[in-house]
């Protein structure tokens, strides 16, 4: 596959995990829905700096391979110390390196089966 044609599965998978989280939230009372506001905005944010960002290939493919992207990196930037949007965009460059090693452990592993 293509660098383009991935991050076109990326961009869907984004907006699928967001259209999720979104139906979850609407279950929810109008308090608990107010509450998650700061949340939502936040990964609202996120899919705007994956539409921006020029990632490698396998970088990509571990992203697709992840659960939920949007719940990886809100915990943990929400968790993390500084809680700035102009930290949000380090915070990702650091999930995806995780993520990324995660994904290279696991094929490194089903090679060596």
């Amino acid at each position: 596959m293509t660098i383009k044609e991935l991050n076109n599965m990326l961009a869907l998978k984004l907006q699928k995990e967001m259209a999720s989280y979104k139906q979850d939230l609407l279950k929810q009372k109008p308090e608990e829905i107010v509450l998650k506001s700061f949340e939502t905005l936040t990964k609202e944010e996120l899919i705007d700096i994956f539409s921006y960002k020029d990632l490698e290939k396998e970088e990509i493919q571990a992203l697709l391979k992840e659960n939920n992207i949007l719940d990886t990196l809100w915990e943990r930037w929400h968790t993390s110390d500084g809680k700035t949007f102009e930290g949000l965009e380090d915070n990702v460059e650091l999930s995806i390196g995780n993520i990324k090693e995660k994904y290279q452990n696991e094929r490194k592993k089903q090679r060596e089966r």
